[in-house]
């Protein structure tokens, strides 16, 4: 690839890791994951509903809500969890719009059976 603008190369990575990211949704379920709670930033509430744990990656179910009437996709989210993994994330898909939506949100790498705790900063 000697002469391609490194921004060529870049988003080429970007394609190759958004079609391997959306491979998991469709891989052999393991287990769900009920979660409770909200995650607040300054417009949105972050509702995240349940984690659906495959072979490579996870699928986190969410739904939001704002005090607005406008139309959003899927929030930005940076997860971690309590064993010091830090998750790539990808919106997989969303609806909705005016004061909600709701989507799923692929994580990878898959969640190492000692964590316990995720932590999601929206």
């Amino acid at each position: 690839m000697d002469g391609v603008p490194a921004w060529v190369r870049e988003r080429a990575d970007q394609i190759d890791a958004a079609m391997s990211n959306v491979e998991v949704g469709s891989e052999r379920l393991d287990r769900v994951i009920g979660i409770g709670g909200v995650v607040e930033s300054s417009e949105i509430v972050v509702e995240p509903m349940a984690l659906e744990v495959r072979q490579t990656g996870a699928v986190l179910h969410w739904r939001t809500q704002t005090g607005e009437d406008r139309i959003f996709g899927s929030p930005q989210m940076t997860i971690t969890d309590d064993v010091g993994t830090t998750y790539t994330v990808f919106p997989l898909g969303w609806s909705g719009g005016g004061q909600g939506s709701k989507g799923e949100t692929v994580l990878t790498p898959r969640p190492p059976d000692a964590a316990r705790t995720m932590v999601i900063d929206v």
